[in-house]
């Protein structure tokens, strides 16, 4: 799944079967949970350089309710969004 790299940090994002997603923030898990939901949102506060920074963390299922209904995309395709400190840092 995908890295997202900011200055010399890396974000993880990893989803497995059954609705697992794990977030990884340079290599440390930061958030987990299990979705069976359409779209999730992870959130997360670190320290960066002396500044507190919140990343969030979109995933979301290409197609939405009717991605999910068809079996277009599901979990093959998922789009996710990264923002940091409400600025969007990467998009699938």
């Amino acid at each position: 799944m995908p890295f997202v790299k900011y200055g010399n940090h890396t974000i993880e994002i990893r989803l497995g079967s059954g609705g697992q997603e794990d977030v990884f923030y340079d290599g440390d898990p930061v958030s987990s949970r299990m979705t069976r939901a359409t779209k999730s949102t992870h959130q997360f506060s670190v320290e960066e350089e002396n500044e507190n920074v919140t990343y969030e963390v979109k995933i979301g299922i290409r197609g939405g309710l009717l991605g999910m209904i068809t079996g277009y995309g599901v979990m093959r395709a998922p789009k996710i969004e990264v923002y940091r400190n409400g600025k969007k840092i990467y998009s699938s």
